[in-house]
């Protein structure tokens, strides 16, 4: 497993957070942050909160990343990585006729090695069916993984509790949760069905400690360590807690998630959004919205693991199904996923394959200016691609024409347009941006010089350039200065609205330098925003509204 990969369970979140951008790196240099991933049932697998795949059909039930790496899960067996069908799980007897293996439920990466799970107990290495677990009367839920003994294993978990170890046949743990529970709405008269069966009843969630414990979780709250002895076996574990919960098989109120935060201490996620701790086992440390809604249920638990070289992060996110996902001390929502019916989560260190994604062209700013004869100015040529770092663009400017032969200059290494005595006259520069797979992007920047009036005396309103088609990316500075001018000749002031987004997501507008700077490193932010610049020569007040679209990249998080 790659460097700062961390996977939790089936249908579990991988998490790596580290911030270059606060390190003062560079766009370029933040390439190969971590990189969030989601899976909804339809098949859309998201990075940082925008969709990369649209996989074919439904059903898509588990995702996992080894790198850069992309595996998905359908519950009919078929696996897609990055994008494409890499095979589809077929288990045969030993006549080598195919078998129902049942739905399948989990997929886990060991040791670079892909394994998945289904309902019916058959558990399969790289595409392989290897093994055949023992069904019993009961269903397979959960695949989980971690180091136990120093060996890092495979579990698989079985409605009823039993636990399986790597695909050996028979259970090493078999787990006793008390008698099973009466759905309600059954007729009078209707026995208990035994452990495992009722929807309450059902073992849904496993986790190993960072001591090797193996711990589960039943959908009524009933936590278990399985610990690790000798005899009986199977051992049947220890209760540790009795969650609340009471006899509703409300999805609300059934527990959806059990994991462990970076200081080793155990959460369990209600579907209400209701989260219990080891230390609080009877009070909910935490409320997050949700209800009985199907898409307003959550679905899973997603600590910060351990980062290398930083300080332990000891909270975790909720993922609610709709995409919205809370982080431990906030009430709102922290991030938005495109679509709902999410169940998947994971995140890399490593940028995502994108071999077979269709490139995205980049976007170029528009600028078109307005000049006054003999005054200078400069603009930059911006532009951002969701799937290239801006080293990886091609920035060309057509200086054949004027206004260059006239006395303009591009400099290449800032990317920027100058003119110090500009002439009066109506020009265009073609721009072009290569990003080197798709076409090439073009762009025509309008400039239109004026001579002061003939008449000092006649006022002229400000003017200020026309700015089009801004894209900033997360996580990355975006710099955009605007250009004004005074056929007067008056000293200009601009104001804006600084008490509305993005001012209050930390962009600034620095008023001596008219330039518009913003970094926002939140994916909840993701949106289209409209900033309103105010221009006044001190009789008149000219208005400029720029619209700035945040997206977020394949390769920045």
């Amino acid at each position: 497993m790659p460097a700062f990969v961390c996977r939790l369970a089936n249908s579990a979140f991988t998490i790596f957070v580290t911030t270059m951008l606060a390190m003062g790196l560079t766009a370029d240099a933040v390439a190969q942050t971590g990189v969030l991933y989601g899976l909804n049932h339809n098949g859309q697998v998201t990075v940082n909160a925008s969709i990369l795949d649209s996989l074919k059909g439904s059903s898509w039930v588990d995702l996992v990343v080894d790198g850069s790496d992309r595996y998905v899960l359908r519950d009919d067996g078929r696996v897609d990585k990055n994008g494409l069908e890499e095979y589809k799980i077929k288990c045969k007897d030993g006549e080598g006729d195919d078998l129902d293996a049942g739905l399948w439920v989990g997929l886990v990466e060991k040791e670079g090695d892909i394994w998945a799970l289904s309902a019916k107990g058959y558990l399969a290495k790289n595409g392989v069916c290897n093994f055949k677990l023992n069904q019993g009367d009961f269903f397979f839920t959960k695949l989980f993984v971690g180091e136990t003994s120093g060996t890092v294993n495979t579990w698989a978990l079985r409605s009823d509790g039993a636990l399986f170890e790597n695909g050996t046949a028979g259970q090493k743990f078999q787990l006793v949760g008390g008698p099973g529970l009466i759905p309600p709405g059954s007729p009078k008269g209707t026995s208990a069905p035994v452990d495992g069966q009722a929807s309450d009843t059902m073992w849904m969630s496993g986790a190993v400690s960072s001591d090797g414990r193996v711990y589960a979780m039943r959908r009524d709250g009933k936590v278990f360590d399985c610990q690790f002895l000798a005899t009986p076996t199977p051992w049947p574990g220890e209760l540790i807690a009795d969650l609340p919960f009471g006899s509703s098989s409300n999805s609300a109120t059934l527990y959806a998630d059990f994991a462990f935060t970076a200081d080793d201490k155990w959460w369990a996620l209600r579907g209400s959004g209701k989260v219990y701790n080891q230390d609080n086992t009877l009070n909910a440390s935490i409320e997050f919205n949700g209800n009985s809604s199907g898409k307003q249920i959550f679905v899973e638990l997603l600590p910060l693991p351990v980062i290398p070289g930083t300080s332990t992060d000891t909270s975790f996110f909720a993922l609610r199904k709709d995409g919205k996902l809370f982080r431990e001390t906030q009430v709102s929502a922290v991030v938005e996923l495109p679509k709902s019916g999410y169940g998947a989560l994971a995140l890399s260190s490593e940028a995502p394959d994108l071999t077979n994604h269709k490139n995205a062209l980049p976007v170029v700013t528009k600028y078109d200016v307005q000049a006054v004869t003999g005054t200078a100015f400069s603009v930059p040529i911006l532009a951002t691609d969701t799937d290239k770092p801006l080293s990886e663009l091609t920035f060309t400017v057509d200086e054949s024409l004027p206004p260059f032969t006239e006395g303009a200059t591009y400099n290449s290494m800032t990317r920027t347009i100058s003119w110090d005595l500009p002439i009066k006259g109506k020009y265009k520069i073609k721009i072009e941006v290569d990003d080197g797979v798709g076409k090439i992007v073009k762009k025509t920047f309008k400039i239109v010089v004026r001579d002061p009036p003939v008449n000092p005396a006649k006022q002229v309103k400000p003017r200020a350039a026309k700015i089009k088609g801004t894209q900033a990316l997360v996580g990355v500075e975006l710099v955009l200065p605007l250009q004004i001018s005074d056929q007067n000749g008056d000293a200009l002031t601009v104001t804006v609205d600084d008490t509305v987004p993005p001012f209050t997501y930390g962009a600034t507008f620095d008023s001596g330098t008219n330039t518009f700077t913003w970094t926002d490193s939140e994916l909840s932010h993701i949106g289209s925003y409209t900033i309103q610049f105010n221009i006044s020569d001190g009789i008149a007040t000219v208005k400029r509204k720029v619209k700035i679209k945040l997206v977020s990249s394949l390769y920045i998080f």
